[in-house]
């Protein structure tokens, strides 16, 4: 936890307690996730994320990448 907090210079525990920028954090896994060539279900992302835009921006990454949406 502690690389964490140094490398990304934030403080993550503060981050995942926060619902809004824990979606953030998570839609960055995924973005780099399909970045390294991972494939994404965007029903599942859709249903579990509550900020829309979030799952949008993951959406546009997914089709870029020639994901199925």
């Amino acid at each position: 936890m502690e690389g964490i907090d140094q490398k990304m210079n934030i403080d993550l525990l503060a981050y995942l307690k926060d619902p809004m920028t824990r979606e953030v954090l998570y839609a960055e896994v995924l973005i780099q996730g399909i970045l390294a060539g991972r494939r994404v279900d965007m029903e599942e992302v859709e249903a579990l994320f509550r900020n829309k835009k979030m799952a949008e921006t993951v959406r546009r990454y997914a089709e870029k990448a020639g994901s199925p949406a």
